[in-house]
């Protein structure tokens, strides 16, 4: 019988495949170890995929972010315990869920983020008449969920300000949404909501390059926050 899976983090959408489920998408290294671990591992024995304990050790060269990223790790592992390793992080389901969907949990949140045959989730899954469905909330544009915010297009960080709440709340239609926009350096307040998004964590761009994930230094702007249920 299959068993719901629930996992929160950063997706990439409209990801490509080829007929076997192999990612084909220019945006992707579909060599890096965290994508191709199954294939590598069968094509030599001797290969083991990175595990936390390597990314950890591997953090410290990122100076003061990195250092702060592996004490994260550590305090999660010491209040919410776990058994899941460095390929955890990255969730593709091209047949249990959709194949055009790649989702990253940052590895602090791997044992909070992601849910296996939780008897809620499957009470309430089944209550909602959604038992064998995919689904995918996506958590864009919510203050109560995403924290901080940032600049699509260029990365940078948008200033936390009740301005900028208000304006992701309420949308164009506030009365002072064009002037909030202005002072968040935007010519008019659609460019604003079309720019401005929940920011990917600095532990997920880490990950990204600790594993070559991307082809492209731009891609981790792609990523959005979702939670992504599926059964398997």
């Amino acid at each position: 019988m299959a068993k719901i899976r629930m996992v929160m983090g950063y997706a990439l959408s409209g990801v490509k495949t080829g007929r076997s489920g192999a990612f084909n998408d220019p945006r992707l290294n579909s060599r890096s170890p965290l994508l191709a671990w199954p294939e590598l591992e069968e094509a030599d024995e001797t290969f083991s995929a990175p595990s936390l304990l390597d990314y950890m050790q591997w953090l410290p060269s990122r100076g003061i972010e990195g250092l702060a990223e592996a004490r994260r790790i550590e305090d999660a592992q010491r209040w919410h315990p776990h058994t899941y390793e460095l390929i955890h992080t990255v969730v593709h389901e091209p047949e249990a869920g959709w194949a055009d969907t790649l989702v990253i949990v940052p590895p602090e949140e791997l044992g909070r983020w992601i849910r296996r045959a939780n008897l809620m989730d499957t009470a309430i899954a089944s209550a909602k008449g959604t038992e064998l469905d995919v689904e995918i909330l996506h958590l864009e544009r919510s203050p109560e969920v995403a924290e901080r915010f940032m600049d699509a297009l260029t990365g940078a960080e948008v200033p936390d300000t009740f301005d900028l709440k208000l304006l992701l709340s309420e949308g164009c239609s506030d009365p002072h949404s064009e002037e909030i926009a202005h002072d968040l350096g935007y010519e008019n307040a659609n460019e604003a909501w079309a720019r401005i998004v929940p920011r990917v964590p600095t532990s997920v761009r880490h990950l990204a390059e600790f594993a070559g994930l991307f082809t492209g230094p731009d891609v981790w702007k792609e990523l959005r926050p979702v939670v992504y249920t599926y059964w398997a």
